[in-house]
């Protein structure tokens, strides 16, 4: 791992500063100073959207053709990838809280989701706050529409820890270590049965490495109004490449540097990366959002990361908890510390 990549997690600490507004509070942050956690629309949650004409929305965005030698397995992977993103939508009615927009991306066929911590957090609070205080649906397809319910399986106790506050906090900060959460598709919005099958990208075994090429998808909401977020918010899909990366430790690949493109923007978190191969090799959880798109440096933490975060977490391996475990099993074996979690960041949070 090349060292001037380093991210030190003790002694100077690398900060990125967590947006986490729905628009109008927004701080201003100087370019030099990256923002993370892409979990925030620019709408106004409390303001009625209105319906935009079909001639109005633009297409998701897809950037410049991949380079020859992996453009057809770089568009096939991003093809898999468009069909396995969610768009996760948290409206609170509590002044105190932020509203959340983020992305999601389903890793199992059975309906299981990975985002961050930041995004899923809300879901803790939904089930202790008094019912209706905050709602939240699964939303799929381009532009995207509400069609699931979800129910939370998993959230890094580690980064509830350290990020007690970030739903109050004008500029909170962060690293995007332990920034991981697991959401289950639990009900359909229509009353219609679940799919026997979604499709899903897996989490890959393989270590990244510098220059690799790969696809990002996202639901990018920074550049769109709140009646844009409401009808219109179509996936970002682009290609790109690994440019740098981090470790929380000393020898582990953790954190990977995107450059800037199309996804930088708030609203991307919970997104995928993905190899030739279509496989899952980053969770996108931290940017720069300032300044043009091509000047930021989009963030992910890899699916190596994302392994050993569950396994200091747990005390478990993460594959075989989650595919060994039917969904019903693993909302009703997380229900108890949901409870508990829940109870303790409501206190955090003075609600």
């Amino acid at each position: 791992m090349n060292t001037h990549g380093r991210l030190a997690i003790g002694g100077a600490l690398l900060i990125f500063v967590l947006v986490v507004l729905f628009g109008s509070r927004e701080t201003p942050v100087s370019p030099e100073t990256p923002s993370p956690f892409l979990d925030l629309s620019t709408s106004t949650p409390e303001q009625p959207a209105a319906v935009i004409s079909a001639s109005e929305p633009e297409p998701e965005v897809i950037e410049e053709p991949a380079p020859e030698d992996n453009s057809r397995k770089l568009a096939l992977a991003l093809g898999r990838l468009r069909t396995s993103l969610v768009n996760i939508i948290c409206v609170t009615g509590t002044e105190k809280l932020h509203s959340v927009s983020g992305t999601g991306t389903l890793f199992d066929s059975r309906g299981l989701v990975l985002t961050n911590a930041h995004i899923a957090q809300l879901f803790l609070l939904k089930d202790t706050l008094p019912e209706g205080d905050i709602q939240c649906v699964i939303r799929t397809g381009s532009p995207a529409r509400p069609s699931y319910t979800a129910t939370l399986v998993y959230i890094s106790e580690s980064w509830l820890r350290a990020n007690p506050t970030t739903l109050l906090e004008q500029t909170p900060r962060g690293t995007g270590k332990d920034d991981i959460a697991v959401l289950a598709i639990t009900g359909s919005i229509s009353g219609d049965s679940l799919p026997s099958y979604f499709s899903f990208v897996s989490l890959s075994s393989k270590e990244p490495f510098l220059d690799q090429e790969v696809s990002i998808g996202s639901y990018a909401a920074q550049m769109l109004s709140s009646a844009q977020v409401t009808s219109s918010l179509y996936p970002t899909l682009v290609f790109g490449s690994i440019e740098d990366n981090f470790t929380f430790t000393d020898t582990t690949f953790d954190l990977m540097s995107l450059g800037g493109s199309a996804a930088a923007q708030n609203g991307s978190s919970g997104g995928g990366v993905v190899n030739t191969d279509g496989e899952l090799i980053g969770l996108i959880t931290t940017s720069s959002t300032k300044g043009s798109l091509f000047s930021r440096d989009l963030r992910a933490i890899t699916s190596g990361h994302i392994r050993r975060s569950f396994s200091a977490d747990t005390g478990l391996s993460f594959d075989s908890y989650s595919a060994s475990q039917s969904i019903q099993t693993l909302v009703t074996r997380f229900s108890s510390q949901s409870d508990v979690l829940g109870t303790a960041l409501a206190q955090a949070l003075g609600l």
